[in-house]
């Protein structure tokens, strides 16, 4: 999705890209189509009160681009933020998981895509940082459903099916809940708690909320510098030359300098920090930008799962997707060439493997 310009009665508007799905959610306000063979913002009308499904099914399978103005947007998204609440309040089902994706996507892509200044630049502000982390945090919700492996599986797979550039960093984040539940499991069934214990439990996963609030934050935030890179470069179906390939690298750079101008909160938390400058690091010093060896625990797994997510959806002109298992045998080299951790690697061959197996 993105975001443009245009006059529409004489008067400069800026609008952002909704998905047709949700359409219905901006019925009573201006909706606008790029005309598939002029070009250009043409008034999108509904028939009745609302847009049919028929219609909706037009705009998806034509790729025809549906646009509102960013200000209506901006005054709508308290609406799409209850709907996401409620879906992610479960139970889950598969058609509900569809509708997370598509409202999470809409939600995320005015912080990825509307925080982009005019070219050269780039900003984040605090209000938007807040958006996002509410965001991360309803997710955080689900690993407290009694079903949370099925239904973070379940929305994994749905985003799977989109490659658009804000996917992959959702896709991480729901990764990394997906291995922090398999983590909590793991130990819920091996430790039995004393009594004592036991008194102070809500306290403990008090804390573990926390963490992990942290976690998915720092997922979903890894690649935030990327709003920094011209589009050409993001959007390439090419190979990147060395001189492109080096302006990329910087994303990371650009990524920490705009959280650490809008949050000192993030930027002293390690999680946070550690997965938006370490992801690109390698154990074995070949990885960017600062080619370190000692790296934090965050950078580390969320570089695997980084790795992992981008070989498994990341189809190219001059290469396929990998497959879950192709993937780990390419990142089984990786770790056998000292680039990460082998016991990471090794959980998340045991989540990738519960999938298999279900």
């Amino acid at each position: 999705m993105d975001t443009l310009r245009n006059k529409v009665s004489g008067k400069d508007e800026r609008y952002i890209q909704i998905r047709p799905s949700l359409i219905n959610f901006y019925r009573d306000l201006p909706v606008y189509i790029i005309h598939p063979q002029k070009g250009g913002l043409v008034r999108f009308l509904a028939r009745k009160e609302q847009y049919a499904e028929k219609a909706i099914s037009f705009l998806t399978k034509r790729g025809i681009s549906v646009y509102v103005r960013l200000s209506d947007h901006k005054e709508r998204n308290s609406l799409l933020e209850e709907k996401l609440v409620e879906y992610l309040d479960g139970p889950i089902d598969a058609e509900k998981a569809v509708f997370i994706k598509e409202l999470t996507f809409q939600l995320v892509n005015e912080f990825f895509v509307g925080q982009a200044a005019p070219r050269g630049g780039h900003l984040i502000d605090a209000k938007s940082l807040k958006k996002i982390a509410k965001i991360a945090n309803y997710y955080v919700g689900l690993l407290d459903l009694e079903n949370a492996a099925e239904a973070l599986e379940m929305i994994h797979n749905v985003i799977l099916k989109d490659l658009t550039t804000y996917a992959h960093s959702v896709n991480t984040m729901i990764l990394i809940l997906r291995y922090l539940e398999q983590e909590r499991k793991q130990y819920r069934d091996k430790i039995s708690f004393p009594n004592e214990l036991l008194a102070n439990r809500h306290e403990i996963d008090q804390k573990q909320r926390e963490q992990d609030r942290k976690w998915a934050l720092g997922a979903i935030l890894h690649d935030i510098g990327k709003v920094g890179i011209p589009d050409e470069l993001l959007k390439a179906a090419r190979k990147l030359t060395d001189k492109e390939y080096e302006i990329m690298k910087m994303h990371v750079d650009f990524g920490w300098e705009m959280i650490r101008a809008v949050s000192s909160a993030y930027s002293r938390d390690e999680i946070v920090k550690g997965a938006i400058l370490h992801h690109h690091e390698r154990l074995d010093g070949t990885g960017y930008p600062r080619k370190l060896t000692e790296l934090s625990p965050a950078g580390q797994l969320i570089g695997l799962l980084d790795c992992y997510e981008a070989l498994t959806t990341d189809k190219r002109p001059y290469r396929s997707a990998a497959t879950p298992l192709e993937a780990l045998d390419i990142l089984l080299k990786d770790v056998k060439a000292g680039k990460f951790d082998p016991t990471l690697l090794k959980k998340l061959a045991e989540l990738v493997a519960n999938d298999h197996i279900a």
